[in-house]
């Protein structure tokens, strides 16, 4: 069982780690919203990675499908809502930052959760699951606890981080806020695109 909890996290930690969109926008958050709504942006992407890991386990055959098949519609969309949250976060570089409402967190988190569900978290997930020889038959909920572990790592990291940003870096969030924007607008235009190119 614990060998089958750390196949789990190195999974976790494989699709966590690079500093894509979500991981920047869940820093974004936090640095700009404080640890409320970055803790509410972390936790809707470790449950994303989670629920993306057992639809990928159940139905890899049908996922590797799927994501061969209508992965670039998938893309295009995503990439497009990412460039539009980077034009927000440029056009509201200035603003004084306030405390979110009990729905506006909640409104983060499901933003978060959608945004995490994508064809690379399949795509990684389609190949390391095999080479971990790990299967929906083989050790299923000690792989689902492994990979909810291994990303709750990484988003600890990422809080950690935007708090001590938001804390320590205060004068800097509004050029901060400008370079997350077009790093953002940058990457969801590339991710929508690149494969018509």
């Amino acid at each position: 069982m614990f060998l089958t909890i750390f196949k789990g996290i190195l999974v976790g930690l494989a699709v966590a780690i690079p500093v894509g969109p979500v991981g920047l926008f869940c820093l974004e958050r936090t640095t700009s919203c404080g640890w409320k709504t970055g803790l509410a942006s972390t936790v809707s992407m470790n449950f994303a990675d989670l629920f993306t890991a057992l639809l990928v386990l159940v139905c890899m055959a049908l996922a590797s499908e799927l994501t061969a098949e209508y992965g670039y519609i998938v893309k295009i969309i995503t990439g497009l809502i990412f460039a539009g949250i980077g034009g927000l976060l440029i056009a509201t570089r200035r603003d004084k930052p306030k405390p979110y409402t009990p729905a506006q967190l909640a409104a983060t988190g499901v933003t978060t959760f959608l945004l995490s569900i994508s064809p690379a978290t399949v795509a990684i997930m389609l190949a390391l699951f095999p080479l971990f020889n790990i299967t929906a038959q083989y050790g299923l909920p000690g792989t689902l606890a492994g990979v909810f572990i291994g990303s709750a790592i990484w988003s600890i990291v990422i809080l950690l981080g935007g708090h001590y940003i938001g804390k320590h870096l205060k004068e800097h969030l509004s050029t901060m806020k400008l370079v997350a924007g077009i790093i953002f607008v940058l990457l969801g235009l590339t991710s929508a695109f690149y494969q018509f190119l």
